[in-house]
């Protein structure tokens, strides 16, 4: 999923190299061991995110969450743990799952005070053309 993220932006050559360089990092670990072994990942995530918004807004949408992969969801943990102050928005779409290490994440995200859950219901197919 971070793979995602940090591919999809059309970040700035200096930022560019510091992602390809924590990829690379991401890229070596062990994806399927514990998510605190994956040392400075989540800590440099954050500080490239935290210097592109030092120069322009940067909204982080992370959609079907529940797809990803442990070591990216300690990540965003991570990030929105630092999220209270700063020109950075996350925004997560998840359906509703029952599993462990989703509902963590899902109760640790809400549980802060600057973090919000706008549930969306299905629009009705009366008033809608296509």
């Amino acid at each position: 999923m971070l793979n995602q993220l940090l591919n999809s932006a059309v970040l700035p050559p200096p930022i560019a190299a510091r992602a390809d360089a924590l990829l690379d990092t991401f890229a070596h670990s062990d994806n399927h061991g514990p998510s605190n072994r994956h040392g400075g990942v989540p800590g440099n995530f954050h500080g490239i995110l935290r210097d592109l918004a030092r120069e322009h807004p940067v909204v982080v949408v992370v959609d079907d969450v529940e797809f990803s992969d442990a070591p990216s969801l300690h990540s965003l943990r991570y990030l929105t743990r630092r999220l209270q102050v700063g020109r950075l928005m996350v925004v997560f779409s998840q359906r509703p799952t029952t599993e462990t290490h989703q509902l963590a994440f899902h109760n640790e995200i809400l549980g802060r005070s600057y973090c919000e859950y706008v549930p969306l219901v299905p629009c009705p197919c009366t008033g809608f053309r296509s």
